[in-house]
């Protein structure tokens, strides 16, 4: 007689938590570069899967193709993991500093909509890039002259439906917006500096 061995109340229930995320984003690789062209009005835009060493894939899914979008002169980079068309990881890196007014429009523009779409469950997402940026800045050091205990707190964090945003700043030079279904793909101070990361 084969012994029956009953499923704890806590396994159950992280399965069920697992089977609930989502593996992918809602926006196909093919939908960002064309929101990405339509929105920052650049030509021409490139997207070209990238290489990277084996200590910047450590969080990424096995068989994960990397694919830097870029609109030069705009100061803004895009980097996409993921398999074929679909999506797990997102990071878009932008030097504000660098940006003229007008770019800084056109990039605040794409910001929003990829925001729109990937949650298009939270009413608030548009403004989401403008808020948790003024978010980071105003907890960075350099603004508040305070150190943080724990160097997370940097970090200005939003999950919904499965899929994790975070937002790092540092002022008044640069923004980092990560967006993931992956957790070790979400900014983790402890894992080592999140600026260092090409995309997870």
């Amino acid at each position: 007689m084969r012994a029956v061995v009953a499923a704890t109340p806590l396994a159950l229930l992280a399965a069920t938590a697992a089977s609930a995320e989502p593996a992918y984003l809602p926006l196909t690789r093919s939908a960002i570069v064309a929101l990405a062209a339509d929105t920052l009005q650049s030509k021409p835009l490139k997207a070209e899967p990238v290489t990277l060493p084996p200590e910047q894939r450590s969080g990424l899914a096995p068989g994960d193709t990397v694919w830097q979008i870029t609109a030069a002169p705009l100061p803004v980079e895009i980097f996409l993991a993921g398999q074929g068309e679909n999506i797990d990881a997102l990071h878009v890196y932008y030097p504000v500093v660098n940006a003229k007014r007008e770019e800084d429009a056109r990039i605040s523009a794409l910001l929003s909509a990829l925001f729109k779409d990937i949650y298009p469950n939270w009413p608030d997402a548009g403004n989401w890039p403008r808020t948790s940026a003024i978010a980071s800045w105003n907890t960075s050091p350099l603004m508040s002259k305070r150190t943080p205990a724990d160097p997370n707190d940097l970090i200005i964090r939003k999950t919904v439906d499965g899929i994790t945003s975070a937002t790092i700043g540092v002022p008044p030079d640069l923004f980092v917006y990560s967006v993931t279904t992956r957790a070790q793909c979400v900014p983790d101070a402890h894992r080592g500096n999140p600026f260092q990361r090409v995309v997870c």
